[in-house]
C-alpha cells in the first residue's frame, strides 16, 4: 500500500462548513451526472472515521431489503394472542389483543393481524413490528403482506439496523421482488443519536422519494438532502446511481464528515479507480475547518 499526502494553507480557503456543503451539493449535479453511468453506490451512506478510503459497499436498504420476510402463505407460522377467532365465512383468522408471531427465526408483534387462508394475505395492525433473524427492526403503523410475498406495505415504517442505522418512510412499498419504493424516506447511520444537552449530531439523508429497482440495477433518489447536526446543508433536484452491488466500478463516493481535535470538522470526497484487477487507487480531497486543504492518495 502506498499513500501520498498534499496539503495547502490559505487564509481564503472557505471558512465556514455549511458553505462548503452548499458548495458541494452544487458541484455533486455535474459530478454524478457526469460519471454515473460508470458508478456504484458503494459507500453512498458510509462513514469511516478511521480510514480515508474503503472497498466495502454500503447502501441505502440493506440487503435483500423485505425480500427474506417470511411468506404469509408459511403453513407453521406461530401465532398467540389475547383472542384467536377463526371466520369460517371469510376463511380468515383474526387474532386481536398482544398478537405474537414466531416463524423460522423472525418475530412480529401487533395490536391485531388478519390471516386470510385463502390467499395467503397477512395484514399486522397498530404497532406492529418485525423483527429478522439478522436483528434487523421493521416497525409501522400498518405491515401489510400479499400471499407468496409478492407484494408488501408499511405505513409509517422505521427500521433500525443491528449497528443502529435508522431508515424511515411514511410508506415502504414492496413490488413482486422487483422494486422497492420509499415516500419520504430517510437514511441516518446514527440513527436518533443525540449530544448530552440533546442536540442532533451526526447526519441524514431525506428524499421525498427512493426507488431501488433489482431488475434494472438502479437507485433513483428524488429531491434528495443533505441533513448535518440537524441542519440543512446541500440538495440536489435529483440523483441516479447505479446498483450498489457492483462496488468497483470507478467514480466518486458520497462525501464523508467526521470530526477530530486536530483536523477539526472535515469534509471528504473520495474518488474510486480500479487500476487492474489487484491494484486500486482511491483520490481523497478533504477540506478542513482549520483552513487546512489535503489530498491523499493511496494505491492498494
Amino acid at each position: 500500500m502506498r499513500n501520498f499526502h498534499g496539503r495547502a494553507k490559505g487564509c481564503d480557503i472557505v471558512k465556514s462548513t455549511r458553505m462548503w456543503l452548499a458548495m458541494l451539493g452544487a458541484g455533486s449535479i455535474l459530478l454524478f451526472s457526469g460519471t454515473a453511468a460508470g458508478q456504484a453506490l458503494g459507500p453512498l451512506f458510509g462513514i469511516d472515521s478511521e480510514s480515508e478510503s474503503t472497498t466495502e459497499s454500503f447502501q441505502i436498504l440493506p440487503d435483500n431489503f423485505f425480500s427474506s420476510f417470511p411468506t404469509s402463505a408459511a403453513d407453521n407460522i406461530a401465532v398467540e394472542a389475547d383472542t384467536l377467532v377463526l371466520d369460517a365465512d371469510s376463511n380468515r383468522i383474526i387474532a386481536r389483543g398482544n398478537v405474537q408471531l414466531s416463524y423460522n427465526g423472525f418475530l412480529a408483534s401487533a395490536d391485531r393481524a388478519v390471516y386470510d387462508r385463502s390467499s395467503g394475505d397477512l395484514v399486522l395492525i397498530g404497532n406492529a413490528v418485525v423483527k429478522d433473524p439478522e436483528q434487523v427492526v421493521y416497525a409501522g403503523d400498518k405491515i401489510e403482506v400479499t400471499g407468496d410475498f409478492k407484494q408488501a406495505f408499511v405505513d409509517a415504517l422505521e427500521m433500525q439496523t443491528a449497528d443502529g442505522a435508522l431508515i424511515t418512510a411514511d410508506v415502504a412499498d414492496y413490488r413482486d421482488k422487483v422494486e422497492s419504493i420509499l415516500t419520504n424516506g430517510t437514511y441516518a447511520p446514527c440513527g436518533y443519536c443525540t449530544d448530552v444537552h440533546g442536540h442532533k449530531i451526526g447526519w441524514r439523508i431525506t428524499s421525498a422519494k427512493i426507488i431501488l429497482n433489482q431488475e434494472e440495477q438502479t437507485l433513483y433518489l428524488e429531491a434528495p438532502q443533505l441533513e448535518l447536526l440537524g441542519q440543512p446543508m446541500a440538495s440536489l433536484p435529483f440523483l441516479w446511481l447505479p446498483d450498489p452491488t457492483n462496488s468497483r466500478a470507478a467514480g466518486f463516493r458520497f462525501p464523508r464528515f467526521d470530526y477530530s481535535e486536530k483536523f477539526g470538522a472535515r469534509v471528504a470526497v473520495p474518488y474510486f479507480s480500479p487500476v487492474s484487477d489487484n491494484t486500486d487507487l482511491w483520490l481523497t480531497p478533504m477540506l478542513m475547518s482549520q483552513q487546512i486543504f489535503m489530498l491523499d492518495a493511496e494505491l492498494t
